[in-house]
């Protein structure tokens, strides 16, 4: 309707008002056939975006240099420790937006998926994931990397990085994590869950999960999202490190890995852990596991009840 409809509306009600014919604006617009919110509305003028400071730029693009597949959580909550300030989200987001400094996600698509056992447990030492993964390296080509995470505190308790995929290369990397985290064989109930690959299947990683007395469990075949655990810190290491380089050698890819998986148990802020530091933030990280599990468990209650 606009401004000309009102004024046309207020001009017709004058004019009738001077013949002494008394017509409210409520029955005017019923007549016409016009909305009596529009007679009342008042355009209001858009707020001018206030310009961020400029040192609070400077340190949101340091991060992202130093971090470049860091989210705005991840972001906010760098900025928030390093300068002691409670900088609200959306101030953050918008600063990234404003200077194009977005990244391109690919769509998530619409494809059903398969609902499976979630991986996660409340439990330490509950449960394991473990895969494999292959990263290429110039001189020395395909080489291959598995890791084992706790599905508690998404803590890697265990890797090990190879020229060979063999094994007894996966069945050492279960029995170095089993011995740096002092589990005695046959003295716990742990699981162990993979895929079905041929590594996790063979003789030699079945002796260690023998002799260690470990329960092992395989996800249905084509359903990653059952060891999304694992699949998530694959996703990770990659995206933070591995699509950020290329490896001269071997050891320039052990070299690297290591130093980002120690960054990953040590520094880097965990979503599971409510963007807390693991060595840290502890156990203020494992209440808040805790609670998000007991919340599951209820809705899950409710929905059922």
């Amino acid at each position: 309707m606009g401004r000309e409809g009102r004024d046309r509306i207020l001009t017709l009600q004058g004019r009738l008002k001077e013949d002494g014919i008394k017509v409210s604006i409520r029955k005017l617009c019923r007549i016409l056939g016009y909305h009596r919110s529009n007679i009342y509305y008042a355009s209001k003028t858009p707020r001018s975006a206030s310009k961020p400071e400029q040192r609070i730029v400077e340190k949101v693009r340091d991060i992202i240099d130093r971090y470049p597949a860091y989210g705005t959580r991840r972001i906010t909550w760098v900025l928030r420790k390093e300068e002691g300030i409670a900088y609200n989200r959306k101030r953050i987001h918008r600063i990234i937006k404003m200077n194009g400094w977005q990244c391109i996600k690919r769509p998530s698509g619409y494809r059903p998926r398969v609902k499976g056992l979630r991986s996660d447990t409340p439990l330490l030492n509950h449960r394991w994931a473990v895969d494999m993964t292959h990263i290429f390296t110039r001189k020395d080509g395909w080489c291959h990397l598995v890791a084992l995470i706790d599905c508690c505190d998404r803590y890697l308790v265990g890797w090990r990085f190879t020229r060979c995929g063999s094994a007894g290369f996966c069945a050492g990397a279960l029995e170095d994590a089993l011995l740096q985290q002092h589990i005695a064989p046959k003295s716990t109930g742990l699981i162990i869950r993979s895929d079905n690959g041929l590594v996790f299947g063979s003789k030699r990683f079945h002796e260690t999960m023998t002799k260690y007395g470990l329960f092992q469990e395989y996800i249905t075949p084509y359903t990653p999202q059952q060891n999304g655990m694992i699949e998530r810190f694959f996703r990770s290491i990659k995206e933070e490190l591995v699509w950020q380089r290329e490896f001269a050698s071997f050891d320039d890819g052990y070299n690297a890995i290591a130093d980002w998986i120690r960054h990953y148990n040590e520094t880097r802020p965990h979503m599971a852990l409510g963007y807390m530091e693991y060595e840290e933030d502890w156990q203020i990280g494992q209440c808040y596991i805790k609670a998000n599990s007991l919340v599951k468990q209820q809705a899950l209650l409710d929905t059922a009840a």
